[in-house]
């Protein structure tokens, strides 16, 4: 079998194939899909990329609900996640509704995070 623990100690690859998937964020996405390949039908395989959220672990992080705010509006749908927003993709993901879906890599961070020099850009150009 495929044994992601036991792939991941692992610094080099035997397998060229496999070489780059030991490295870098890709090896856990790809450690799911394979994962899923292999343990389907009796066990889905999926993984929850979650975001910024917004809860009582970031407010020193973040400075306070001003700094929650500032980041929020560099977001695409300018507020983070809350904490039921990550529950509610559990909960999707543990539901008959997503019964066919193994080796997915769920993505719950509001479509995801603009690089900050854009928005340090956006500024400057305004102040001028």
């Amino acid at each position: 079998g495929f044994d992601c623990k036991h792939r991941q100690r692992q610094r080099s690859a035997s397998l060229t194939g496999y070489r780059s998937l030991w490295r870098g964020q890709g090896w856990v996405a790809q450690c799911h899909k394979i994962s899923g390949q292999e343990w389907g039908p009796k066990i889905r395989v999926n993984a929850l990329i979650v975001g910024l959220v917004h809860n009582e672990a970031g407010v020193e992080h973040y400075g306070g609900e001003e700094g929650f705010k500032r980041v929020a509006e560099m977001l695409p749908l300018k507020r983070m996640a809350s904490p039921e927003d990550v529950a509610n993709a559990v909960l999707l993901m543990c539901s008959e509704r997503a019964a066919y879906i193994s080796g997915a890599n769920l993505e719950v961070d509001g479509g995801g995070e603009v690089p900050v020099f854009l928005h340090l850009a956006s500024e400057s150009s305004k102040a001028k």
